[in-house]
């Protein structure tokens, strides 16, 4: 009936199509049924009961970028030209191959007078009008989510033009979107040795190496973008993102504040004024990032990751006010997973810094169940592939090696010591970091992932070569070892300027401690943890962007906790003399003792500072930020009890 409807409407006959679309049950009335029904009653010229039709479908599926198109379409119709300019953005920010959305959104830059975002939408719809079928095609079904049509579509135009370029770029982004960067990272690099000035291609790349945390590399790419083409927001957006990341904060701030003037005061703004707030918080400077999250909601009131950067401020309260507007928008608006589970954590905070703690437990229950959904996540897995070092890492493997034992190195870097704080999230981290990094003798950078790109690496290569991993890293030489020791070295340089002692507070290095030790027999670790059940609340009541899959569950959370347990346990077995173990609690409620240990392991000496770290003026980029900026506090002690009455499963961890 659907696909007769369809035929009707494209053949200009609407009444007939709209007639048999009111024969349709109501339970037939699925996502395709509501757009046609909407399509019809436009073109009917009933654009209010087209927009009624569009809000029930959206309420199935806020994702679905032709239901903004439709939207856009009719706004204009009605002469709503800022509701039309929303809704257009909308849809091509879910699916930018709308050729059709793109130019009416052209139009409407034009109405407004905004010439050069005119230009760029115009410039986005010839190039996928330009695009061979197959290829517009396999855009459409990848920003419809169909990945799996998408690269059977490309993969059979590439199979009889297997050097395309803008092939080449698809699968590339069908493989980012699977996750696969290291394979779309190859392909997108292989495109550009064909047009290596190709604008798109460099911009994918840019991105790709953004989710590989090289950042570097990725900077470097954005900065050739902004050369080629000064005025393109999306460049200078990029190049933003990534001065940020490589702690060039004043270039970024620089930046987003170009693009923010170049844009119109509408709800388009709102995710630059996220990044900008989320620049001022690593600096500390949190009253700005304060108001600039709330721009971005006052911009676009379903902006879910403006009231949860707000709700990550940890000690912001929400005004009633602010409240009562959370809550209609969850309830009202038409909202994707990601922005609903935004939310729910959001004023699961909310009402837990109004003491109203069985709500809040609601609202995190909520918030993590939509999170874990979303989400291919085994934790037995995971599980499992923390046991699975042992096997990687024998002791056996450390005896051959002797690279503890090695005193004597001819390389600079081997004067170099790195400090690995290690642990679990939300486990104090942050805070040992800021201690340690208010010594004069050592230099606070961030979470470095390079040592978890090493070890993927090391993986790959033992399946190229049909190897199980620890047949592979068992035939590596001790100087093998000491060439990726210094190539970290050397690729983290520009976060610690060669200085004698440097943190890398990346928590899950700690699956990694074997191979840092075979690396860098230099280096020192610190292991900070939480007791078991405050640990896992505060993990559970945390989103991250990325990693921590353990933590939407406490029964994941606890499984995971015993496993990272047991493992450092079998670390300290064969590197104990390099290796200490810190409890948190220990930490907030005897410093100075703990403190002192930490210096006797580094062979530094204690100096009064590190209990003042409250003071020390650096960017701190985790969630943790605005914490470590106060003195200690033993609030946190046990705080796991306040949520006990109202989430039972948290009596059952076991320590």
């Amino acid at each position: 009936m659907l696909q007769k409807i369809q035929a009707l409407i494209k053949t200009g006959n609407i009444q007939q199509a709209w007639h048999l679309l009111q024969t349709l049950n109501q339970s037939e009335l699925g996502e395709q049924a509501l757009y046609l029904a909407a399509v019809c009653n436009r073109y009917l010229h009933k654009s209010d009961v087209a927009l009624d039709y569009l809000e029930q479908l959206l309420r199935l599926n806020a994702c679905h970028a032709r239901a903004y198109q439709e939207q856009g379409y009719n706004f204009l119709l009605l002469k709503q030209t800022e509701k039309a300019q929303a809704a257009l953005s909308k849809a091509v920010k879910f699916n930018p191959s709308l050729t059709s959305a793109w130019q009416k959104l052209a139009e409407v830059y034009q109405l407004s007078g905004l010439n050069n975002l005119a230009h760029n939408a115009l410039a986005n719809a010839e190039y996928y009008q330009n695009l061979p079928l197959h290829i517009r095609s396999g855009y459409s079904k990848l920003y419809e989510g169909d990945i799996t049509q998408a690269q059977t579509l490309c993969q059979t135009f590439l199979s009889q033009q297997p050097d395309n370029l803008e092939a080449m770029r698809l699968l590339a982004q069908i493989a980012n979107a699977n996750q696969a960067y290291d394979k779309a990272e190859f392909l997108l690099e292989s495109a550009l040795l064909l047009q290596p000035n190709n604008a798109f291609c460099l911009f994918d790349l840019a991105l790709v190496l953004q989710n590989r945390q090289k950042f570097s590399q990725a900077y470097q790419i954005a900065q050739k973008l902004v050369k080629q083409s000064s005025d393109n927001l999306s460049f200078l957006l990029c190049l933003a993102n990534q001065a940020a990341s490589i702690n060039e904060f004043e270039e970024a701030e620089h930046l987003y504040q170009k693009v923010l003037h170049s844009l119109p005061l509408s709800p388009e703004r709102a995710p630059v004024h996220i990044a900008l707030g989320h620049l001022y918080k690593t600096l500390g400077q949190v009253e700005k990032a304060q108001i600039n999250y709330q721009t971005a909601y006052q911009l676009d009131n379903e902006y879910a990751d403006a009231y949860w950067s707000l709700a990550n401020l940890k000690r912001y309260q929400f005004s009633q006010a602010e409240l009562q507007l959370m809550l209609d928008t969850l309830e009202q608006k038409a909202l994707t997973n990601t922005d609903k589970c935004l939310l729910s954590f959001a004023l699961a905070k909310a009402f837990e810094l109004k003491q109203n703690y069985q709500r809040s437990a609601c609202f995190y229950q909520t918030a993590n169940h939509l999170r874990l959904s979303e989400l291919n996540y085994d934790n037995q897995q995971q599980v499992e592939s923390l046991k699975q070092q042992k096997q990687n890492f024998p002791s056996t493997l450390f005896v051959e090696n002797k690279p503890i034992k090695r005193q004597e190195q001819s390389s600079a870097s081997a004067k170099i010591t790195p400090i690995f704080i290690v642990g679990l999230p939300r486990a104090g981290s942050t805070l040992l970091e800021q201690i340690l990094a208010s010594h004069s003798q050592v230099q606070g950078t961030m979470e470095l992932p390079n040592i978890m790109q090493i070890a993927n690496e090391l993986e790959q290569k033992a399946k190229e070569q049909k190897q199980k991993l620890p047949d592979y890293l068992a035939i590596l030489s001790a100087e093998e070892f000491s060439q990726l020791g210094e190539r970290y070295i050397q690729e983290t340089q520009i976060h610690h300027n060669n200085r004698s002692y440097f943190i890398d507070k990346m928590p899950n290095n700690f699956k990694h401690l074997g191979l840092i030790k075979l690396m860098l027999p230099q280096a020192k670790i610190i292991d900070i943890r939480r007791n078991i059940k405050d640990a896992c609340m505060a993990n559970y009541k945390q989103y991250f962007a990325q990693g921590q899959l353990f933590s939407y569950n406490l029964q994941h959370c606890a499984n995971f906790y015993h496993a990272y347990q047991d493992l450092i346990q079998y670390w300290s077995s064969i590197i104990h003399q390099d290796l200490l173990r810190i409890q948190y609690e220990h930490l907030v409620t005897e410093p100075e003792s703990v403190v002192n240990k930490i210096c006797q392991l580094l062979e530094i000496g204690y100096e009064a500072n590190m209990l003042n770290f409250y003071k020390t003026k650096r960017a701190v980029k985790t969630p943790s930020s605005e914490q470590v900026r106060q003195p200690i506090y033993q609030s946190s002690l046990d705080s796991w009890k306040l949520f006990a009455n109202y989430l039972p499963e948290l009596r059952l961890i076991k320590d």
